[in-house]
C-alpha cells in the first residue's frame, strides 16, 4: 500500500507534470483556487494533507535529487580519470 507522502507525489505528477512543480508549488501556494484543487484531490484520494506539506515533500525529493546527480558526476570523472592513466 502506498503512503500518503507517495500518493500526494503521484498526484502532484499527474496534475502538474515534473517540469512545472517547483514553479507551481511557489505560486500555488497562495493561489486559492489551486488550494480549493488540491484540497479536493486529496479528499477524493481518501487523505488529508495541506499544499504547505508538500512543500516540504518537494524539497526533500529535490535535495535526494541533488546528491543523486552529484554521486553520478564523481562517477562520472572517477571513470574518465581512471581511463585517461
Amino acid at each position: 500500500m502506498l503512503s500518503d507522502k507517495e500518493i500526494a507525489i503521484y498526484a502532484l505528477g499527474k496534475t502538474e507534470g515534473v517540469h512545472s512543480i517547483a514553479e507551481t508549488l511557489g505560486k500555488g501556494l497562495n493561489d486559492e483556487k489551486y488550494i480549493e484543487s488540491w484540497n479536493k484531490t486529496m479528499k477524493m484520494l481518501g487523505i488529508e494533507m495541506p499544499l504547505k506539506e508538500l512543500e516540504k515533500i518537494y524539497n526533500e525529493f529535490a535535495k535526494k535529487m541533488e546528491e543523486i546527480v552529484d554521486v553520478e558526476k564523481t562517477k562520472s570523472k572517477e571513470v574518465l580519470k581512471s581511463d585517461s592513466n
